[in-house]
Formats: C-alpha cells, structure tokens, sequence
C-alpha cells in the first residue's frame, strides 16, 4: 500500500485557499491502517459488496478521512462519509466547514478536501487501451479535434484525460453523470506546465487542470477566477 499526501494552493487577489489530497495504491493487497474500523463504520453500505468493490470503498474512505485530517491540521476520532442524492460524498456531523471529492480506479483512490467556500469536484481513470476505444466514440467532432492537436503520441493519454475533466466538472456540480453528457463538451485544451488545462463551455465558471501519474489520469474542477501556484 502506497499513499501520498499533498497540498495544492489555489489563490485570487486577495486570498490563498488550501486542497489538501490523498492519494493510495493499493495494487499489493497490502493494507496499513485499521480496515476492521472502517468495515464496522460502514457495515450497511457494504453489504452484498463484491470483496473487491468493499475494498475500494473502504480505502476510499479511509483517503478521504486523511484529507481531512491533513487539511484540518490535527486527527479524527470519529468521523463518516456519507453520500448525497446523487452519490456525492459528504461528511457526516458538525465538523467545521470542510467539503470533499472522492474518486477511484483499479486499486487507486484519490480524495481532496477543501474549505466549503469553494467549489472543487476530481476525477481519476487508469490509462486503458480498452476504455480508451470506447470512450473516443462518445467524444463530439470537436474534442477529437483539441485532442489531435495537443499530442498525437499519447492518444490514450489525452483520451482518458478528457473523460476525466468531464466527471471531475460533473462531481463539482454534485450531479455526476446524470446530467447530459452534451453539457460537459471540452471546448478548449492548452497545455501547461505539469498537465493539461481544459474549459467546458457551458460551464465557463470552472477551470480544470489534468495531470498523468504513471498510467493514472487525475482531472480537478475548480473556480476559474482562482490560479494554481
């Protein structure tokens, strides 16, 4: 099990705003921290679980507590993630004023918490030849176009990147992909230092910045007036 701990600082004129991230491997099957806690916690919602799909679950969770505790600068004793209409996670009880986003694929989680001030939502994806086919075919005339343009090389990389910038905006809107797939069109794509930066146009409010680790894409929806340092 392998986990990373991060901070990202987004600012405007007259502020710096804290994303503190979580992000775990755990393609050795090795796990690190008290799993049988976690179960417990989360008895109701695992039942009837594929052993691999709990697994994903519970790890999610437990990245997504770390976040929080690495953003509120001290440990939880007791703390629950719940989810929301549309399945987006929320933190149970009176914590203060703390807001998260959760994503997983093939035994990587990635979590981020953030002042709920803001309004952030990620996405992660495993670079796959497989998916990568299906999803070009979902893709408008006019994103195969940005995609010829960035990088022909890496093909499947920017495929599964464009996925990703689509959920991460739909995870920030709390709606997921219940809303139309033709309102999360990627209408510019520019390359910048470490990734990518993507804008979607019926949602100009949002700014998306795209990284590729290894063979993961992970995407982050935030508000455009805001700028990574």
């Amino acid at each position: 099990m392998h986990q990373q701990i991060k901070e990202i600082i987004l600012s405007d004129s007259n502020s710096l705003y804290r994303v503190t991230s979580a992000f775990i491997n755990y393609s050795d099957n090795i796990i690190e921290f008290d799993y049988k806690k976690y179960k417990h916690i989360y008895a109701d919602e695992i039942t009837g679980m594929s052993l691999g799909r709990e697994n994903e679950y519970i790890i999610g969770r437990y990245a997504a507590q770390l976040a929080v505790e690495n953003f509120l600068h001290y440990p939880l004793k007791k703390v629950k993630i719940e989810k929301g209409i549309f399945n987006y996670p929320y933190i149970e009880g009176t914590l203060p004023a703390v807001d998260i986003s959760l994503s997983h694929t093939r035994k990587n989680v990635f979590a981020v918490a953030y002042s709920r001030e803001l309004v952030i939502g990620i996405d992660c994806e495993k670079i796959d030849v497989d998916s990568t086919s299906i999803i070009y075919t979902q893709l408008t005339d006019g994103e195969k176009k940005l995609l010829a343009a960035i990088d022909n090389e890496s093909m499947n990389a920017g495929i599964t990147a464009f996925w990703t910038m689509k959920e991460s905006l739909s995870k920030a809107i709390k709606t997921g992909l219940t809303v139309s797939i033709d309102l999360l069109e990627i209408t510019e794509v520019n390359v910048v230092h470490g990734g990518l930066e993507g804008k979607i146009g019926f949602f100009s409010q949002y700014a998306i910045r795209t990284w590729i680790v290894n063979d993961i894409c992970i995407s982050m929806a935030y508000p455009y007036m805001l700028h990574m340092l």
